[in-house]
């Protein structure tokens, strides 16, 4: 009797099995002749010149105002290519707290922007749905060239550039996943940079040149060094006349401190050391005050003492800055590397100086990487600052009693800046890149 019920429990277990294997089976068939949909479309895709761009983009935030070389350097690419494509997955959008999902930023660009419409898509990365069968991401077009900014989205978009064997060029700035001497991002720098498809890096400092040099992550000929960073054309092209200065103007001096915050008490920035500085001066001079822009509060360092001379701005966008700067006469920059974590730098100089140096705002600014000799002239165009909140204030003092100079600084450091970040020394070059790789596809 046992022996019976026993087998009857077996058939209708194999009765079971049978029918989730032959659903299985059905399941796997369907998704297999999806996919080959998905791949005879791809191919078909390659031969279609109605299809074929000559460059695609591939990015995590744009089109967001909030980046603004970012946005200016995608958008001159947009006017200069005919055959363009920006592929943007919005991930970053949450780090900026934007509340607007990635539909309705495009929208709005193409708002502003009619003639780009319908070149920038948001992306889906790539969807397993079985571990036998791979649906790819949304389908891309089939391309000349590729490019992207930063290590961490070269890195996400590396898999899906080879599938489609797409030649390809990515800027290297400090951050975005890539520090010295850090076996995470050598490991993300080797993938890349050993790819087959692997044409140009464009590095804008001198030390990330010498790293991938002297680690032999690639030959000096795929390096592109071209120092600054690219800069909205509108500020390039705007002349500040109602600018007013210390001692001329106002009998104020006015310093400010621009920064995101990343760390606490803000010391990959220097904040601890500008709160030290603020201190200090105040406590000598009644006619210094302090302003701060970006993610730092009085709570963040204790300024009880200088509450009626510290005024904090909380983060803001590009074009706020022009009427803040107009009254501004120095932008305090006391960062230093290897804070945020090891390996970890910024760039020379930071954005936020760089925006204050082109309202003639003098910028005094720590260089531990040793980044300005030949780009700008100390005590001229700029002045280098150590990361000490005593040496700070002396240097301070000395053009507090000589606001003549700051104001030739500020002047002086406009001008050079304006040359630096010129259309013809930051986008001209970065396009002619772009285009030999494209044009190597003919």
């Amino acid at each position: 009797m046992y022996v019976k019920e026993i087998g009857r429990i077996k058939l209708a277990h194999e009765a079971i099995y049978k029918a989730i294997e032959d659903g299985d089976r059905i399941i796997i068939n369907t998704i297999e002749k999806m996919a080959s949909r998905v791949r005879k479309l791809s191919e078909n895709n390659e031969h279609d010149e109605n299809t074929l761009q000559d460059i695609i983009i591939f990015d995590d935030l744009f089109p967001h105002p909030v980046s603004a070389f970012r946005f200016q350097e995608y958008s001159s690419y947009l006017e200069h290519f005919e055959r363009i494509k920006i592929y943007s997955t919005g991930s970053a959008l949450e780090y900026i707290k934007e509340g607007k999902p990635l539909e309705t930023v495009i929208k709005d660009y193409e708002e502003e922007f009619p003639q780009f419409k319908g070149k920038v898509e948001s992306y889906v990365p790539k969807t397993i749905l079985h571990p036998k069968t791979m649906l790819g991401p949304e389908r891309i077009s089939q391309s000349k060239a590729a490019y992207t900014l930063f290590l961490n989205n070269i890195y996400a978009y590396i898999d899906i550039i080879e599938r489609y064997k797409i030649p390809f060029v990515f800027t290297l700035y400090p951050g975005g996943g890539f520090y010295l001497n850090d076996k995470i991002s050598d490991n993300k720098l080797k993938k890349v940079l050993s790819s087959p498809y692997f044409r140009k890096v464009i590095v804008n400092q001198q030390v990330t040149y010498d790293y991938l040099v002297d680690n032999n992550l690639c030959e000096a000929e795929q390096i592109q060094h071209i120092f600054g960073v690219v800069t909205p054309l509108k500020m390039l092209e705007k002349e500040y006349r109602d600018k007013k200065y210390f001692g001329r103007d106002k009998t104020v001096l006015d310093i400010c401190f621009v920064s995101h915050k990343y760390t606490k008490r803000g010391v990959d920035k220097g904040y601890d050391v500008f709160i030290e500085v603020a201190h200090e001066l105040a406590a000598k001079y009644p006619n210094i005050n302090f302003h701060v822009v970006g993610g730092f509060d009085e709570e963040e360092i204790d300024v009880t003492r200088i509450r009626d001379r510290i005024h904090f701005y909380g983060p803001q966008l590009s074009d706020w800055f022009h009427e803040f700067y107009q009254d501004k006469d120095i932008i305090l920059s006391p960062n230093i590397p290897f804070k945020l974590m090891d390996g970890a730098f910024d760039g020379f100089p930071t954005g936020c100086c760089t925006d204050a140096g082109l309202h003639k705002v003098s910028i005094f600014c720590t260089d531990e990487m040793h980044e300005h000799p030949g780009k700008y002239e100390d005590g001229k165009e700029m002045v280098i600052i150590p990361h000490d909140a005593q040496e700070i204030v002396k240097i301070i003092e000395n053009y507090y009693q000589h606001p003549g100079k700051l104001q030739e600084i500020g002047e002086a450091g406009c001008l050079r800046i304006k040359e630096i970040y010129s259309y013809e020394n930051q986008i001209a070059p970065r396009i002619k890149i772009l285009e030999d790789v494209i044009n190597d596809q003919k």
